[in-house]
């Protein structure tokens, strides 16, 4: 029943929340109402049959908290007016100029409204950022997020101690978000006018010969101890996958059977970065590298993110390698594929990165012409690897070696490590 709203009304409602959605109808104007969510969240909204229609219409108006009465019942009369034109009120003129009331509410509905073409793990880092840069913003109305308060803030941050680049990404998020709703002018950019971003230095660690050549070894050997008792972990044949593959670390722990067909391995586009589906050729090594077939959803790795980098952890920890990130993998398959004499454009796509250059030159020939360069540059790549281990390592004029990687690299997981020193000789 439609009872008439006053500010005892609003005084009544529940700001802690019921744990259910209900609805306070007004009579003053029919139409007015007010919504509380199942966590105390209250918002006038307008809802009525727009003449010609057979079903009702609802329009939210406004938060309780930031829109008075008044001006409520003030924009509900003009809303009802319209539809007793016939003249659809979700979608006058004046729609267009709408922004969202809070920070936190222009964040929430751009990722709703984005998700379909965002990935899960970027939500997250939108939301993982808000939440430890901005969280106090989240009630903040969108108009008072001035150039004054955004400087304070990246100040503020950077004299905390976190990174530049985390600070950055931070900002960068939130300008994406007001980008989104053409907020102008977008009061991030003053970070740029005034200079005060700070760049993190850029990273381009990838591993060396030496390296290369450890993580070989110690995939020869296996779990078993090494020559001072140290037992190594069995992660090595996820590391060789990603030296070999340049794919990046969610394509590969994700990567499950039925993502193996016909000899290739395939990144879906819901998982690539890019949103473009990849695949690669199950080339020489890599064949064994996966093992044998097992169901279709089973994981080709068995690991788990969390299970994945405690695995790593312990290596670096066993072999007292210099600490490397799965990251550095991939540059790793970049610098040397350059070594071996590929172009730029060649290795951008071994990488499934978007580049027109990149298509003109391989795509217009098919799916073929991709597949025949990443055989020929993998194989090669295998072959390159394949003399690390067996020329001089520290050789600044590296060669191909002869065809021998299915024999000497990838023999039993579990072999001593008497016998692989044996082996080698």
């Amino acid at each position: 029943m439609p009872e008439h709203l006053t500010q005892r009304t609003l005084a009544r409602l529940e700001p802690e929340g019921t744990g259910k959605r209900y609805f306070v109808y007004g009579s003053n104007p029919v139409g007015l109402g007010i919504e509380v969510s199942a966590k105390g969240k209250a918002s006038y909204f307008v809802e009525i049959r727009i003449r010609g229609r057979r079903s009702a219409t609802r329009k939210k108006i406004g938060s309780v908290d930031l829109i008075s009465l008044s001006d409520a019942q003030a924009e509900a009369k003009a809303m009802l007016g319209d539809a007793a034109k016939g003249i659809d009120f979700r979608y006058s003129a004046q729609e267009e100029e709408i922004k969202p009331e809070t920070v936190g509410f222009a964040l929430e509905q751009h990722l709703t409204e984005k998700r379909h073409s965002l990935r899960d793990s970027t939500i997250r880092d939108y939301q993982k950022t808000f939440n430890n840069c901005f969280s106090d913003w989240r009630s903040l109305p969108l108009q008072q997020l001035t150039k004054k308060r955004v400087t304070d803030r990246y100040l503020e941050l950077r004299d905390t101690g976190k990174s530049s680049d985390y600070v950055n990404k931070a900002f960068r998020n939130l300008s994406s978000t007001l980008s989104y709703y053409d907020v102008e002018p977008n009061p991030i950019r003053v970070l740029k006018q005034k200079g005060l971003r700070q760049s993190g230095k850029a990273r381009e660690r990838f591993l060396s010969q030496d390296e290369i050549v450890q993580i070989m070894q110690h995939h020869l050997i296996g779990s078993k101890r090494d020559a001072t008792g140290t037992k190594v972990p069995k992660i090595t044949r996820i590391f060789m996958f990603f030296m070999l593959t340049g794919l990046r670390a969610n394509e590969v722990i994700g990567l499950k059977w039925k993502d193996v067909q016909d000899g290739y391995f395939i990144i879906t586009g819901d998982v690539a970065k890019n949103k473009k589906p990849h695949k690669m050729p199950l080339v020489g090594s890599l064949k064994s590298i996966v093992g044998q077939r097992k169901k279709d959803d089973d994981p080709v790795f068995g690991y788990t993110q969390s299970g994945y980098r405690t695995a790593k952890d312990k290596f670096l920890e066993a072999t007292k390698m210099v600490h490397f990130t799965t990251h550095d993998f991939r540059r790793t398959f970049s610098e040397h594929l350059n070594l071996c004499g590929y172009s730029e454009l060649d290795i951008a796509v071994a990488n499934n990165q978007s580049s027109t250059n990149v298509t003109k030159k391989h795509y217009l020939g098919g799916e073929l012409a991709k597949a025949s360069l990443q055989v020929k540059m993998l194989t090669d790549l295998q072959n390159q690897f394949e003399f690390y281990l067996h020329g001089d390592s520290k050789s600044n004029n590296p060669q191909k070696a002869p065809e021998r990687w299915e024999e000497t690299v990838f023999v039993e997981p579990d072999m001593s490590n008497d016998d692989f020193q044996e082996y080698l000789k």
